[in-house]
């Protein structure tokens, strides 16, 4: 009886008021649906009995039933640390250190109360505990096996729950936060996804060795997309550098690095990450498009050209391949080419998925007009719009071929349309200014050329349209403020001919060729105006001149030149034959140089 009794008095203290008690207050939702309360308190009191009797085996077993029945955890940690003592009593070591990691499996925040338990107990509390950390990693990297497997099968919901419940067993798990992140990236939700990119960052840095190398690079290199797409270009290339540091052959930590490089104007290190994306996978045609970029942007135009002619070959179905084949064959001259490719880019993008239609479109319009080809420019301008209507530029181009063909109000009305959206650009109004002069709206036409020059100053057919149509004003070619459309129709007097077109309108102004190609770039926001020499061809005119690749053109016989289109537009009014200088900024240094207009 001493005995018997010894049990009694230890169960009641350490378990008494634990089991007893909130078992018989519990509500009904604790239990498995298949058993009912009163079962359940049958169950706990043949237990106690059979603990009170001394019969520890059989208590052992009907507590353990009883955690099985039960689905709420807390319930199931209490009955099983009742189990694992009892292991204890008897002896059982082992069986009681596993029982403690059941427990510490399903909460691995349970927290122990040693003064309720014997000194050689609480030792196997935290053997138990490191058990049961591995247990729920193994469990942990089954269920992300599963969700992986889930996933490729398409079904995304079903993944996200394995995911989830991996997290659940193991906070820290690298493999089930980059992949739940990677989830969250392809379904849009980026602010979760950057949250577990950047958790995954974290754990690596807290612990050397404790987040795989590939693992990390992949997560470095989706947390530097993520940055990039909201413009921290900076911490993008940091996140990304890093990546290919850590693994060199991760060919879109390389691809994404070249992009953020490039946008930041480190355009030969861009060159460099496209060269090792492209030679990691070769196979990859999106690798091989920026690749060709690059080469664009070195002003190697040829070489893109060949670079592309060969990626379409392999890749025909590749839009964005056919699209940059086109802009090379336009800087080579070779627009029929140029038409050919961008047409194939538009066949091979008809919903403008990867939005390469749009660019191509507007990219055909260009051509098309540069051929003077005006049914198939108003085509492809409108084809643009279609695919993006707030297009300025296909705006524009729509307008010029509109008025060439002598629609002038549509014309009027597209370039309307552009100046509400880019209000600030000049050139849509020397257009309009052009289009209501032939209208016959001259004060209109001349407030346009006025608000063109307020936005370019340095705008020479501005001015010189302005300059024109005041200057017959004053001949009394045309009315003093007439305003309105009807003018030129009340008009019995003689009419000046139309100023000189705008900018995109260069087919009556004589092509010149130095034999230079000007960069794309805009320096406009590093302070710097001018056109900007990416390559000059050995033995041309530029070339004898002494120009070279990198040159900043900044004056023509001594007038600011504002891009491009200004130095052909103004060069091509110089008659052949005659002596021009050009100043140039070169090393920082400004140069002049004086060449002969072929």
């Amino acid at each position: 009886m001493e005995l018997i009794s010894g049990h009694v008095r230890r169960f009641l203290r350490v378990y008494g008021t634990v089991v007893l008690g909130p078992l018989l207050l519990a509500p009904s939702s604790v239990f498995s649906q298949s058993v009912t309360l009163a079962e359940l308190t049958e169950l706990e009191d043949a237990a106690t009995q059979s603990y009170i009797e001394d019969d520890l085996e059989t208590a052992a077993a009907l507590y353990r039933q009883l955690a099985r029945l039960h689905s709420d955890v807390g319930e199931k940690t209490r009955i099983l640390m009742t189990v694992a003592s009892i292991e204890h009593d008897q002896g059982s070591i082992a069986r009681a250190v596993a029982t403690l990691a059941e427990v510490l499996t399903l909460d691995p925040d349970y927290q122990l109360r040693p003064e309720l338990y014997g000194e050689t107990f609480v030792p196997l509390f935290y053997e138990a505990k490191e058990e049961a950390e591995a247990r729920r990693k193994s469990m942990a990297t089954q269920q992300v096996s599963e969700g992986l497997t889930r996933l490729n099968a398409g079904d995304e919901s079903g993944a996200r729950r394995l995911l989830e419940e991996a997290i659940q067993l193991r906070g820290d798990h690298p493999e089930a936060i980059y992949n739940l992140a990677l989830l969250n990236l392809r379904q849009g939700r980026d602010d979760e996804a950057m949250a577990g990119f950047q958790k995954v960052i974290a754990l690596a840095d807290a612990q050397a060795g404790r987040v795989e190398d590939d693992t990390l690079s992949r997560a470095l290199t989706n947390a530097g997309l993520l940055f990039l797409r909201t413009g921290s270009e900076t911490d993008a290339a940091d996140a990304l550098q890093r990546a290919v540091d850590l693994d060199g052959s991760n060919a879109a930590a390389w691809s994404n690095l070249g992009t953020v490089l490039r946008s930041l104007g480190r355009r030969s290190e861009a060159a460099r990450a496209f060269t090792r994306a492209y030679e990691r996978e070769p196979d990859e045609p999106s690798h091989l498009s920026n690749l060709a970029v690059s080469y664009l942007d070195a002003g190697d135009v040829e070489g893109a050209a060949r670079l592309l002619s060969e990626g379409t070959g392999r890749f025909p179905r590749h839009a964005e391949l056919w699209l940059h084949l086109g802009t090379a064959y336009r800087k080579l001259q070779r627009n029929q080419q140029a038409v050919d490719a961008l047409e194939a880019a538009l066949h091979n993008d008809p919903s403008n998925q990867s939005r390469v239609a749009e660019r191509a479109a507007l990219e055909l319009a260009v051509v098309q007009y540069r051929l003077r080809d005006l049914r198939a420019t108003l085509r492809a301008a409108d084809r643009a719009l279609e695919l993006r209507s707030d297009s300025v530029d296909a705006l524009i181009y729509r307008a010029l071929a509109l008025e060439a063909l002598g629609d002038l109000e549509p014309a009027q009305e597209a370039l309307e349309t552009a100046r509400t959206l880019a209000p600030t650009r000049g050139m849509i109004f020397l257009n309009l200014g052009n289009v209501l002069f032939r209208l016959g709206d001259w004060d209109g036409a001349e407030t346009a050329f006025e608000r063109a020059l307020e936005l370019d100053p340095d705008e020479p057919t501005a001015r010189q349209n302005l300059d024109q149509l005041r200057d017959a004003r004053r001949r009394g070619a045309v009315p003093q403020r007439q305003s309105g459309r009807s003018a030129s129709r009340q008009t019995q007097g003689r009419q000046s001919p139309p100023p000189s077109q705008g900018r995109a309108a260069v087919s009556s102004i004589r092509h010149v060729d130095l034999g230079i190609e000007f960069s794309d770039v805009d320096y406009s926001s590093l302070g710097l105006q001018g056109a900007m020499i990416e390559r000059v061809r050995a033995g041309s005119v530029a070339g004898r001149a002494g120009l070279r690749d990198g040159d900043l053109m900044l004056r023509l016989d001594g007038e600011a030149v504002s891009g491009e289109d200004d130095f052909s537009r103004r060069l091509g009014r110089k008659p052949a034959g005659s002596r021009v200088e050009v100043t140039l900024l070169r090393d920082n240094r400004p140069l002049t140089l004086t060449l002969v207009v072929p």
